[in-house]
């Protein structure tokens, strides 16, 4: 006996599927993906690369002094600046991918905003202390919805 009830696909369940609506669910998945290896590999690099600077800042002679470009170019030499570093440039090669292939409208938005929450939760991770909670929370809710706004903006 035939079965009434179908399947419905996880896509059609989205607010901002408008955007999927033309393309293969190999090519969403493999997107979707993508917007997350990259927010992932920008988000979780940032704290690390941050602290990286500040241990090599502290390790310097004299703060006052104008620094010079062998300095700047000997922070990278620091395995806590230069490691992070290469992840995060990875991340920003899988980016350039998505430019070429995805609708940039939604990419950059999607992409830094995943970036953004990352980030933030590494870094809360890592015991740094956030100022004010509430606003940086807001700030995310704010993010989201104009992510939401331009996804639904490619279709029109």
């Amino acid at each position: 006996a035939a079965s009434s009830f179908q399947a419905l696909n996880f896509f059609q369940l989205i607010p901002f599927n408008v955007f999927f609506l033309t393309r293969s669910m190999s090519s969403i998945s493999s997107d979707f993906i993508s917007f997350v290896v990259v927010g992932l590999l920008w988000g979780v690099t940032n704290p690390f690369l941050r602290r990286g600077m500040i241990v090599n800042a502290k390790n310097e002679e004299d703060p006052q002094e104008p620094s010079s470009w062998f300095k700047s170019l000997s922070s990278y030499l620091n395995f806590s600046v230069w490691f992070p570093y290469i992840v995060n440039q990875s991340g920003s090669l899988v980016y350039y991918r998505l430019l070429g292939k995805t609708d940039l409208s939604l990419t950059v938005p999607v992409c830094n905003a995943l970036a953004l929450a990352f980030g933030s939760i590494t870094a809360w991770f890592l015991g740094e202390k956030v100022n004010k909670p509430y606003h940086a929370l807001l700030g995310g809710v704010l993010v989201s919805f104009g992510v939401i706004l331009c996804a639904i903006s490619v279709d029109g």
